[in-house]
């Protein structure tokens, strides 16, 4: 790490072997905390970029110091979290065969009684547009009966 930058307000700091990860959650940490005005970083470019981190603040030490601790502890949070994860999904594994059995139990009927409805539905509606379209022929047929019994008359 190289301080580039260090005045009262200001700090800029170049991060040699990092990327966006530390950078941007070191940043999103930075802009929480109430006695910083600004905090970014840039990488000047993609592949040989060192990031630098800008931080203007009351005391931007101070605030850098704050931030990586509570990105230290956050961390630690979540590397936790993810350990009891893995060891609550082991024992709850036998637990869940037995409700995913009951679960597909349930959702077989539920989808043959919506199979059944479904198909009434399609059957009346079928029916209802034969009715239909029977009434169309019907009618237009003695429409055009009338039409060729007065032809005829005159």
């Amino acid at each position: 790490m190289k301080i580039i930058k260090d005045t009262k307000k200001e700090l800029e700091i170049e991060i040699d072997g990092e990327s966006h990860t530390l950078c941007n959650a070191l940043r999103k940490i930075l802009m929480e905390d109430k006695d910083v005005l600004s905090a970014a970083y840039v990488i000047e470019h993609p592949i040989v970029g060192e990031p630098k981190l800008y931080i203007n603040a009351k005391n931007p030490r101070k605030s850098l110091k704050n931030a990586s601790e509570t990105l230290k502890s956050r961390c630690e949070e979540f590397k936790d979290l993810v350990s009891t994860v893995g060891t609550d999904t082991k024992s709850k594994s036998k637990k869940s065969t037995k409700k995913k059995s009951t679960k597909s139990k349930a959702k077989k009927s539920t989808a043959s009684k919506t199979k059944k409805k479904t198909t009434k539905s399609k059957t009346s509606a079928a029916s209802k547009t034969k009715k239909k379209t029977t009434k169309a022929k019907k009618s237009t047929a003695s429409k055009t009966k009338k039409k060729t019994s007065k032809k005829s008359k005159k």
